[in-house]
């Protein structure tokens, strides 16, 4: 497994350095991380049953090597995800929660140089909300989840959680979250209902 990929929107403006030592590849098939690639008009990120695929790893891991100044950030239904994006072509970057005491990120694996290089699919993640049915080997989420645990223990061993590029020094993000309008909301999460 490469110990490291450069992450890049869309447009090339931001360009991010992903470390992924430790990182689990899974597919998430849960309604907010649809509900986002619609949001940014980026659903061609999404598999034919829904999902995303994502690396998941530390938010310290990461690192910008340009374009932080476009760096935009959304909560999408209120619950305790942030969802990063690059806006000067709204692609998706990845997924934190609000605490930087739980160290977790979600990278958006299709912008990475090459995630299939980090082995295979880990899991499939929040099936029941699959919009098709998923054929094959669905992974070990219970192993997925372990990693995490681990990867959060080793985070707060090195200070991982004050090192995170999408924070300030106060755990804050270092940008403005959006929350959507109503009709925001209603055009992202059902799309059929709008048209």
């Amino acid at each position: 497994m490469a110990n490291a990929q450069n992450w890049t929107c869309d447009c090339g403006a931001v360009e991010i350095r992903v470390g992924l030592r430790s990182a689990a590849r899974v597919v998430c098939y849960c309604k907010d991380c649809r509900a986002l690639a619609r949001h940014l008009d980026h659903e061609e990120i999404l598999n034919d049953a829904g999902g995303t695929e994502v690396v998941q790893t530390l938010p310290e891991s990461l690192a910008f090597l340009r374009g932080n100044e476009h760096l935009g950030c959304v909560n999408m239904s209120g619950a305790d995800r942030l969802r990063w994006y690059a806006t000067c072509c709204k692609t998706p970057i990845g997924t934190t929660l609000t605490s930087r005491f739980i160290p977790y990120i979600s990278v958006i694996a299709a912008g990475l140089e090459d995630a299939p290089a980090l082995g295979v699919i880990a899991a499939h993640a929040h099936r029941k909300h699959a919009t098709a049915r998923i054929e094959g080997d669905t992974g070990n989420m219970n192993k997925v989840m372990a990693g995490m645990v681990w990867r959060a223990v080793m985070s707060f061993a090195t200070l991982g959680p004050w090192r995170s590029p999408f924070r300030d020094r106060n755990g804050r993000a270092i940008v403005e979250v959006q929350s959507l309008s109503d009709a925001e909301r209603a055009r992202a999460y059902d799309p059929v209902k709008q048209s």
